[in-house]
Formats: structure tokens, C-alpha cells, sequence
């Protein structure tokens, strides 16, 4: 029979028709809400009519189709920047619980435990799901806005790493593959590769490869914080890859990872990884990599950049090479260099092993750690934050060498845009601003961000600016130039102010047995005149 909107004798009287619609659906085991929501009526009115036998029902048995519901309640949702004011209809079993809901929710407690602590302990008689769809409800947050980032010529690439089922290996079995896909922000245009492994080697070619694409080298690149590129994720002081570090400081160019868990910082490259799937990849096999990769140029030529882009209305191509293909910063005149690299740990007779062969590190470094890079003619050792120690020649298997380096250091001047950071780190005392002034120096690549981080210690007066002024002035003492060491010793003075904070006083003694009074020294030389 075919479902009709309820066709009543009279405004809010349910007829013969409607009762037998009920009556039949209830036959089929819909619940009362599906036939409620079906037929247009109230559950109270299914429920009381499904189950009624129909000699119990006459013509003039007239119920009101559509009951005057219930006043709603309206309530506070969510927390923090994403308060919403939420409706929820007092019709709910769990509107008398909602103060006690609330609470529950607030100590992290699941929809299933809030149903069984309204059992349990506060006589609640009705289902789960009354009780999820109401903590669903609590729960709704109000829409975060997603702010829309643009780019000058040259300012940006993106990149992101995408994965492909289309390798179809000997034995017949279909692989996935690791698509590496570059983006230039401004113009859109890309190139992509597939490469083995998410490893930093992998990704150095593919960022190398893709310069050279383009013909020159975006200000900065944007990567979220794969192992590859990112040791510890911090928005302020990352730790990058030394590898890649080398391979940014080669190029001119700053790699910037995202924020954690925020992929819309490089959505352009987002967006474009799909489409590279769905465009050149879908339906797709190939039997080795390298013909991936020659099927992806043919196809990056001919369909991705002769395309009119979505939302610049442009063709990629052409407004590459009329607006942005100029701003790209020139090449370096040699490839970056291809080496080895690992941490190793000083030996006691102060070497360390490379590939069986043994390099002589500073004796200072003995049992500590250092960072080792080598490739087919040397072999240069680091400290942990990438100051070179010294360098050796390649010897041959059961060889030790002797020194030849010498330490390095890190040239560079501060941005002009860094001594805004220095003015406003100066506010927190004179050792914060020595501090930041020394990061300017020492790390001016990225001196504004660490500088910031030092700054956004005292956001909110989360920590005392004398405390932070403190720390900085340990940190000084030790050459220390990481955000990191600040927060350290920031939390060893805020556990005990008083061991860092004042000065140990020492006083002068007034004799000494080994030492003679001034008036001996004076009967002596009275009695030499």
C-alpha cells in the first residue's frame, strides 16, 4: 500500500486510515519513532494505537494528530572558543538529569557510563540511546572557522605524501606506493614522484627534483611533521632533521612544518594529492617505479598543467611562467651533496665507528652523543645541535684517524623582522633580551620563531616575567640557545625560586693562619731602613 501524510475529517482527528497506516507499519516491526517520523504525527499517538485491537477503535474514537509539544530548553554547549547555545526539547527522560548529565560528561565519562550512573545511582528507568541522543546533543560545538591563507609569487610550496595502490609486483600482487607531491602555493603548479620509503633521503630528492622542475626555489616550504623531515614537533622551535636543515640552508630556502593535527595549514597540497589519485592514478598499474614516475611527468605536462585551476581561474602553466616562475629564487650551482648520516656515541678512547672505521672526536665528548655525516671522501662529526666538531678523511675498515678539522660556526645576522621579537622579549628583562639577541645570532634562520616561543612563556601570566628573565640568564651562562633549555630551567626556579633566584653572598675573612698581618709586614721593613 502506498505511506499518505495523514488525511484527517477534521483539523487534528485522525481517521480510520490513519490508525490502519499505524497498525500496518507496526506489523513490519518499524519502531514508533520511524512511524512517527513516516506518517507525520506524535510517538505518543503510535504508541497508542499500534498495539490496540481494531474492534477497540471506532469512527468516532478522535485523537489530536499532532500534540502542542512540550516547551524546549535551551543550553549551553561545548567549551572554550567553541561555546554554542544548543536546543534540547524538555520531552527528553533526560531533561530532569541534565544538571547531573552535564557533570558526568565534564569528568570524561562516556554516554554509556553516564546511562549506567543515572541507573545505578539516580533511579533513571529508560534506555541508552534516550540517554546518547541527549549527550550527542550536549555535545554539538559550534562550526570552527577555517581562515583562507593566500601567497605572493614564490612565497610557498606545500608538500604531502600520498599513498597509491598501482605497483603490480612479480609475483602478481598489487603494492602501494609512496607519492610525493610538491606544490607552489600561489600558481598551483606541481610536481610529483613516487618514491621506495618515507625516509629523509627519499625526501631531500623529491624537494630537489622539484626545484629544479620549477627552476628555482620557493622563500619556504610548508611539511607537516612526518619522521622524515621533523625529529620533534614544537609550533615554536621544531627540531628538523639536521639532513633536511642542510639541505634548506643549500637551497636558501626555510622549512616550516605545520601545526599538529591542523592539516588545512597546507590544504592547497591537500586538495592536489587527491587529485594527482584520482586524476593520473585511479585505475592505474605499473611494473616498476621508474615507469610510475615516467607516466606521471607525461602526465603533469600534458593534463595538470594545461588545466584551468579551480579557484584562481587561471591556467597553471601559463601563469606560472607569466607571474610566478620570475620569483622563484635562483638554483645553487651544485646538486646537494649525497651522504650518509647517524648518531654514534664516543668511545672511551674518544673515537667513534663509521662503516668499521674509527674517527677521533673532541675528548670533551666522551660517552655523549654526537651526530656523524659521511659520505665517499669524509666524514664530519657534530655536536647535538649541529655545530661542526671536526672532520676526518675516509679511511679504509680497521683504520684510526688523526684530526684534520677544525669547529665550525654558523654565519648570519638577524632579520630585520626579528628585532621586533627582541623589543618585545626586552619587556621581560635584560637577560631575556641578551637571550634573544644571542638566538638572533646564533640561529637567525629560525631565530623569530624561537624568540616568540620565549615570549609566549609569559601569555596570560602562565609564568612570572622575573622567572623568565631568570632562566634566560642560566641559560646564557651555558651558551644554551634552545626554547627548550629556557622551560627547563623556567620549571626548576618555578619549583624552587629560591635555588636560582638569589645570589650566593661570600665574605672576605680578616686573617689567615698561612697569611701574616699587615703590621708584621711593617716591623720588617722598619727594621731593614
Amino acid at each position: 500500500s502506498v505511506l499518505l501524510p495523514f488525511q484527517t475529517a477534521m483539523a487534528n482527528i485522525l481517521s480510520m486510515v490513519d490508525i490502519e497506516q499505524i497498525r500496518t507499519l507496526a506489523a513490519l516491526n518499524w519502531s514508533n519513532r520511524k512511524i512517527a517520523r513516516t506518517l507525520g504525527c506524535d510517538r505518543g499517538t503510535v504508541a497508542k494505537y499500534r498495539d490496540r485491537p481494531p474492534d477497540e477503535t471506532s469512527p468516532v474514537d478522535v485523537v489530536k494528530a499532532t500534540e502542542k509539544p512540550k516547551p524546549a530548553t535551551k543550553v549551553i554547549a561545548g567549551s572554550g572558543d567553541e561555546i554554542s547555545e544548543i536546543t534540547i526539547s524538555s520531552r527528553s527522560t533526560c531533561a530532569p538529569y541534565h544538571d547531573t548529565i552535564v557533570e558526568l560528561l565534564d569528568k570524561g565519562l562516556s554516554a554509556e557510563r553516564v546511562h549506567r550512573e543515572l541507573t545505578t545511582e539516580h533511579g533513571y528507568q529508560h534506555s541508552y540511546p534516550a540517554v546518547s541522543r541527549y549527550v550527542a546533543k550536549l555535545k554539538t560545538k559550534a562550526p570552527k572557522r577555517i581562515w583562507r591563507m593566500e601567497c605572493m609569487p614564490g612565497e610557498e610550496a606545500q608538500v604531502d605524501f600520498g599513498m597509491a595502490r598501482t605497483l603490480r609486483s612479480e609475483t602478481g600482487r598489487l603494492r602501494q606506493t609512496n607519492v610525493l607531491r610538491v606544490t607552489l602555493s600561489h600558481s598551483r603548479r606541481g610536481y610529483t614522484e613516487t618514491v621506495p620509503r618515507q625516509d629523509t633521503e627519499c625526501f631531500i630528492r623529491v624537494l630537489e627534483n622539484a626545484f629544479r622542475h620549477f627552476g628555482g626555489t620557493p622563500a619556504t616550504v610548508r611539511i607537516d611533521n612526518l619522521k622524515a623531515g621533523v625529529k620533534r614537533p614544537d609550533w615554536y622551535d621544531p627540531d628538523l632533521n639536521p639532513k633536511l636543515a642542510d639541505f634548506a640552508n643549500h637551497y636558501g630556502t626555510t622549512i616550516i612544518p605545520t601545526r599538529p593535527y591542523t592539516p588545512e595549514h597546507k590544504g592547497k597540497v591537500e586538495s592536489d594529492v587527491s587529485y594527482v589519485k584520482t586524476s593520473a592514478l585511479k585505475g592505474k598499474e605499473f611494473s616498476s617505479l621508474a615507469e610510475q614516475n615516467a607516466y606521471l611527468r607525461e602526465w603533469e605536462r600534458t593534463i595538470a598543467d594545461t588545466r584551468i585551476h579551480g579557484t584562481t581561474r587561471q591556467q597553471v602553466i601559463r601563469h606560472f611562467q607569466v607571474v610566478e616562475k620570475d620569483a622563484l629564487q635562483p638554483l645553487p650551482d651544485t646538486l646537494f651533496p649525497a651522504y650518509q648520516e647517524a648518531i654514534r656515541k664516543v668511545h672511551k678512547d674518544s673515537y667513534v665507528e663509521v662503516q668499521r672505521s674509527y674517527y677521533e672526536a673532541p675528548p670533551e665528548y666522551i660517552s655523549r652523543q654526537v651526530w656523524v655525516r659521511w659520505d665517499s671522501k669524509m666524514v664530519h662529526i657534530y655536536d647535538k645541535d649541529m655545530n661542526k666538531l671536526i672532520s676526518h678523511t675516509r679511511l679504509e675498515p680497521g683504520k684510526y684517524s688523526s684530526c684534520l678539522g677544525a669547529r665550525g660556526m654558523r654565519p648570519g645576522e638577524p632579520t630585520s623582522t626579528a628585532n621586533y621579537w627582541i623589543t618585545r622579549a626586552s619587556i621581560l628583562g635584560a637577560s631575556a633580551e641578551r637571550w634573544a639577541k644571542a638566538v638572533a645570532i646564533n640561529r637567525p634562520e629560525t631565530a623569530i620563531r624561537v624568540v616568540q616561543g620565549l615570549v609566549s612563556l609569559s601569555k596570560d601570566d602562565r609564568h612570572p616575567a622575573v622567572y623568565i628573565d631568570r632562566a634566560c640568564h642560566v641559560a646564557l651562562s651555558s651558551s644554551e640557545y634552545q626554547l627548550g633549555k629556557v622551560r627547563y630551567y623556567l620549571q626548576q626556579i618555578e619549583s624552587d625560586p629560591g635555588s636560582l633566584l638569589e645570589q650566593q653572598q661570600f665574605s672576605f675573612i680578616d686573617d689567615h693562619p698561612v697569611i701574616r698581618q699587615l703590621d708584621v709586614y711593617q716591623q720588617i721593613a722598619a727594621s731593614q731602613s
